[in-house]
């Protein structure tokens, strides 16, 4: 094989392993995942993101739902996140996303 061709493969193989890298972090960043659910409804979070791990609805003007592994942390490496827990508040009439933890 000459050797500009195994060159060629070299490079390719080394764009194709970087691109994979790149999106072995699945979900969302924080701060995309927080813009999208701030304000919304329990319903509402569940309808766009899925069902979460666990919810806590004892509480139902304050209840909490948990995702696993549904946010990484750009600002440190594109860690991933074990858990982010939403809190809800009521405001007006509605319960709605105030606050999230992420662990």
């Amino acid at each position: 094989m000459p050797f500009f061709v195994q060159i060629r493969c070299a490079v390719v193989a080394t764009l194709v392993a970087v691109a994979l890298a790149a999106c072995g972090v699945g979900g969302y960043s924080r701060g995309i995942f927080q813009g999208n659910v701030v304000g919304k409804t329990v319903d509402e979070v569940i309808a766009q993101f899925g069902e979460p791990a666990s919810k806590d609805l004892s509480k139902p003007d304050a209840p909490k739902i948990v995702y696993l592994k549904k946010t990484f942390d750009p600002d440190n490496g594109n860690k991933e996140d074990a858990k982010t827990i939403i809190s809800f508040r009521k405001e007006g009439a509605k319960v709605v996303a105030y606050d999230l933890d992420f662990e």
